[in-house]
């Protein structure tokens, strides 16, 4: 499939996400992070940009392969 992520890079997205939070988060405690909308919506979304295509093109791929079984 074309444009496909392989493992390594799935990983560095996530890697990547990972060192973002952590950087956003340096010198916070717990109830910071919890009193603070804009940190936790910042995480939130880090995540979700990050992990979009992963977890897209693995759907697919699922699909796909369940689609191909069902082939004459």
């Amino acid at each position: 499939m074309r444009g496909r992520l392989g493992d390594n890079a799935r990983l560095k997205h996530i890697l990547d996400a990972i060192v973002e939070i952590e950087s956003y988060l340096i010198d916070t405690d717990y109830e910071a992070f919890l009193n603070n909308s804009m940190m936790r919506f910042a995480c939130s979304r880090q995540m979700d940009y990050k992990l979009k295509n992963v977890i897209q093109e693995n759907f697919i791929n699922c699909i796909y392969v369940d689609q191909s079984r069902n082939r004459n």
